[in-house]
């Protein structure tokens, strides 16, 4: 049997022909991308060759491989400054920056963690949807408790291999039926709250023991605003008293917590002790990520 020469359409130009191979390592390919070969009727995209699709699948599992180990290995090349010379204090004053990641590699994760959050995938948003219509109605304080508790609740910590580190899609998760480590559960747990209309970021917290990530969402623009949703969180899990966590960004907005951290669980719960995070805005136009120290920024109700 002949291997297929395949053809491409970019920017309304014809290129090819390629072996599959050639074809997966071109530029501006997706899976949208229309494609010929020899056999066919018509342009068909891209997504509906297997070949292809598993090959261009391949290839990004490598790259983001790549980046993630990059990113991984500055920070412990931060943890070994930290123990070993004063260079740790100018970078924590702003003197050094942010010189422990590349432009190019964080950019590079930061496209992973958007693909990741995938909340338009049927499976993403119907999961979201079956669990928001407890509480029927706009998106709402109790749709996000129901999703947390349920997330929580029916979690299924596994450690990623030492090896090698999986940043896994919303939609993959729940197809692995709620199981993976923390950024497992921070992309999920972002996914969902964007699928019901939310606001969600996602960080990449790390201190002198290791990292850990989790999702925050926006819920209130004002003091006042956040004082009514500490009362509902607490009415909602019948509290008396429970203290809320929640940051207060530079532009004013209010971010409530969402990890799982705390006894007893909630949204607000505490937050992970970090000296230095990464946070990634994934659904922003255009997304965008900062660095940023642990602050006077975390509070409580």
């Amino acid at each position: 049997m002949n291997t297929p020469k395949y053809f491409i359409v970019v920017n309304g130009l014809k290129k090819g022909p390629f072996t599959a191979i050639e074809l997966v390592n071109q530029e501006k390919l997706s899976l949208s991308t229309l494609v010929w070969y020899e056999g066919l009727n018509d342009w068909v995209e891209l997504r509906n060759i297997k070949e292809l699709t598993v090959l261009l699948e391949s290839g990004k599992e490598k790259k983001k491989n790549k980046w993630f180990t990059l990113i991984v290995g500055s920070i412990v090349v931060l943890v070994l400054i930290y123990r070993h010379s004063d260079l740790f204090d100018a970078f924590y004053s702003g003197e050094i920056g942010s010189q422990g990641i590349s432009s190019a590699g964080a950019d590079e994760f930061l496209q992973i963690v958007v693909d990741a959050v995938d909340y338009a995938n049927p499976i993403t948003n119907d999961f979201a949807l079956r669990l928001a219509s407890r509480y029927p109605g706009e998106y709402n304080l109790n749709q996000i408790c129901k999703i947390y508790d349920h997330l929580v609740t029916e979690w299924k910590y596994v450690n990623d291999s030492d090896k090698k580190e999986n940043i896994r899609s919303a939609s993959r998760t729940i197809s692995n039926n709620l199981a993976g480590d923390c950024d497992d559960f921070a992309i999920l747990m972002a996914a969902t709250i964007e699928s019901i209309g939310g606001d969600a970021r996602i960080s990449f917290a790390y201190n002198q023991e290791g990292g850990h990530a989790f999702a925050e969402v926006y819920v209130a623009n004002s003091e006042n605003e956040m004082e009514r949703v500490a009362g509902i969180i607490t009415s909602h899990y019948r509290y008396r008293s429970k203290r809320i966590h929640y940051r207060r960004d530079e532009d004013g907005k209010y971010w409530l917590n969402l990890d799982w951290f705390g006894s007893p669980q909630h949204p607000g719960g505490e937050y992970f002790d970090f000296e230095h995070e990464i946070l990634f805005y994934p659904t922003s136009r255009p997304p965008f990520y900062k660095e940023n120290n642990r602050n006077s920024t975390i509070k409580g109700h």
